[in-house]
């Protein structure tokens, strides 16, 4: 009963913020340039989110960062990111939570950059061909629908973060370097999907059904990556082989 409970907690913040964008596609006549929009927009929210989970989590190395670490690096790890004065502890945390502000704005600026610059070549507006960001931001933001659909993902993310914030308490369990890094595997694999899949189905006239198949991608992907058992797979060590005496 506990399992379920948790995975409907997980899931339906999730799956709201999914709905609406499908919806839009199916019944409400939204393009894929709109609704790619909506996505990259997303990963500026996650990274919004991601700054409070660096600037206080307790810890900046837990047991589950020192598993995922070369046991020959742990010692190293641990000395310099556990330092014993409050000021070097809190000098620390704000130079991760403004080193990640610099680092993950500039690399959604890129994927904004990639994504616009296949998708706005049907837009005979100058000033979405120029590729700025702050004036395709502002021709997308003026479309009600996509208040509509990035309200509901603003309000999906904040129910999660709420959730795993106050109900779990993850973040007492949770490392700062872990936060620091968490959502780039997700945002990276997100976003190349949705780079990848919008032009294709821009490409083919914009057929409803593949447009709608580009979204239930994209939140199937969205369930997987919140319900991974283990997040940090992709960074654990392979275990070297026994040495026979």
């Amino acid at each position: 009963m506990g399992a379920r409970s948790h995975l409907r907690l997980t899931a339906w913040p999730i799956i709201l913020a999914n709905l609406v964008p499908l919806f839009g596609a199916l019944f409400w006549g939204w393009d894929a340039a709109e609704i790619a929009f909506q996505y990259w927009a997303e990963t500026i929210v996650i990274g919004l989110f991601q700054i409070p989970r660096i600037l206080f989590t307790p810890q900046f190395v837990n047991e589950e960062l020192l598993e995922i670490t070369p046991a020959d690096e742990r010692n190293k790890l641990i000395s310099a990111w556990e330092p014993a004065s409050r000021p070097m502890r809190l000098f620390l945390r704000l130079f991760l939570a403004g080193f990640f502000t610099v680092h993950y704005g500039f690399f959604v600026a890129i994927q904004g950059m990639l994504l616009f610059a296949f998708l706005l070549n049907g837009y005979e507006d100058a000033t979405l061909q120029s590729g700025n960001l702050l004036e395709i931001s502002r021709f997308f933001l003026t479309k009600s629908h996509v208040q509509l659909g990035l309200g509901t993902i603003g309000i999906g993310h904040l129910m999660y973060y709420f959730q795993k914030s106050l109900l779990e308490r993850a973040y007492e369990k949770g490392a700062v370097l872990l936060e620091f890094i968490g959502p780039y595997k997700r945002i990276i694999i997100q976003q190349l999907l949705v780079i990848l899949g919008a032009p294709l189905v821009l490409a083919s006239g914009g057929p409803i059904g593949a447009l709608a198949l580009l979204v239930v991608l994209k939140g199937g992907f969205d369930l997987l990556a919140y319900r991974q058992k283990d997040p940090w797979f992709w960074l654990r060590s392979k275990k070297e082989p026994a040495k026979s005496p």
